[in-house]
């Protein structure tokens, strides 16, 4: 692989890696704020799923393991479900 070559895949990982931290952490402050998520226990979840996924995002550029990136799409997920509510019961009043 020419020099060129592998000047462009690094600044295109640094690119990527810079972005999806930035979004990641943009989603966190929108997932803190107050009546976002129910609950201490599901703030707490998800603030560690959060931190979990900027960690899996930061060594996704560092190496190119399938372990990161599979970390960084379960850590996802399980935020969607945090936020969302996924596996609770709704409540006698919403219907």
């Amino acid at each position: 692989m020419d020099l060129l070559a592998k000047e462009r895949d690094r600044v295109l990982q640094r690119a990527a890696r810079a972005y999806g931290l930035g979004f990641t952490i943009a989603s966190a402050l929108c997932f803190v704020l107050p009546g976002a998520v129910d609950g201490s226990a599901a703030l707490g979840i998800g603030i560690t799923l959060y931190l979990l996924l900027a960690g899996a995002q930061f060594m996704l550029g560092m190496s190119r393991n399938p372990v990161w990136v599979l970390l960084t799409l379960l850590a996802g997920i399980g935020i969607l479900g945090v936020a969302t509510g996924w596996g609770k019961r709704p409540s006698a009043s919403a219907g």
